[in-house]
């Protein structure tokens, strides 16, 4: 595979995962707005699923364009977009602690999921 073929599916990937995650997440702050009930457990597992499946599905496109290596294009995409969450929160104010590993860890191995997926799901025959 060449660099750029690579280079232009991580980062469709990586685009993939940022804006599902944003998308995931507004629509689920609207919902929890409008209920007026916001529970900080809640909050932090409903994160890291959205930030898993967002991982997954920019895995999977990563390694549908890529054709080839999909675990590592798929993990090197959940890490990007966890880490540029990860920016993106800290100009924020959020502030890193242990669980931040953990979510990297998710990230990475959900996006490897996704690559693998995307790498071995087979194209339609035409007939």
């Amino acid at each position: 595979m060449s660099d750029n073929k690579m280079t232009a599916a991580v980062v469709s990937g990586t685009v993939t995962t940022l804006a599902l995650s944003v998308l995931m997440t507004a629509v689920f702050s609207l919902s929890a707005a409008k209920s007026g009930s916001l529970d900080h457990t809640a909050l932090s597992v409903f994160s890291i699923v959205f930030l898993c499946l967002s991982c997954v599905a920019g895995g999977f496109v990563c390694g549908r364009a890529g054709r080839k290596k999909g675990l590592v294009s798929g993990m090197i995409c959940g890490g990007l977009g966890f880490g540029l969450i990860l920016i993106l929160g800290i100009i924020c104010g959020a502030q890193p602690d242990t669980g931040t590993l953990i979510k990297l860890a998710a990230a990475s191995l959900s996006g490897g999921v996704g690559g693998v997926m995307g790498v071995n799901k087979r194209k339609k025959k035409r007939k």
